[in-house]
C-alpha cells in the first residue's frame, strides 16, 4: 500500500537524488544567472533561482556549470515556487556527475551508465 502521493512520486524516480547547498550558474541564451543546486542526480538536478532572478523562457536553459563537474547540457523539465528543475541532456554530463559523487564518496550508490 502506498502511503502517500510524495512516496509514490519517489519511488518513480529514475535515479538516487542527494541533497546539498551548492553554488551553480544557469547558462541562457546569451546570460548567466547564478543560482543554488538543492538537489542532484546523474540525471538532473533541482535548482533554488534568487529571488530577484529574471524571468526566462524554459527554453532559453542551455546548461548548468557546476565548479565540480564543469558546464553541463541541460533542459528545463518543471519551474515552481523559485525552483526549477533540470534534466541533464548527455552521456558525458551523466559521467561528471557520477565522478564528482565518487569525490564525495557516493558514488557506490549510483552507477553512471543508462
Amino acid at each position: 500500500m502506498i502511503r502517500s502521493l510524495s512516496t509514490f512520486l519517489t519511488d518513480l524516480r529514475a535515479e538516487p537524488r542527494h541533497a546539498l547547498r551548492h553554488p551553480c550558474k544557469l547558462i541562457l541564451d546569451g546570460i548567466e544567472i547564478s543560482a543554488t543546486l538543492t538537489e542532484i542526480s546523474l540525471g538532473g538536478a533541482r535548482i533554488e533561482l534568487p529571488p530577484q532572478c529574471i524571468s526566462f523562457v524554459p527554453s532559453a536553459l542551455r546548461a548548468v556549470h557546476i565548479d565540480h563537474t564543469g558546464t553541463l547540457r541541460a533542459q528545463e523539465r518543471w519551474r515552481r515556487h523559485g525552483t526549477l528543475g533540470a534534466r541533464f541532456r548527455s552521456r558525458d554530463s551523466r559521467l561528471r556527475v557520477a565522478a564528482w559523487f565518487e569525490e564525495l564518496g557516493i558514488l557506490d550508490e549510483v552507477s553512471p551508465g543508462g
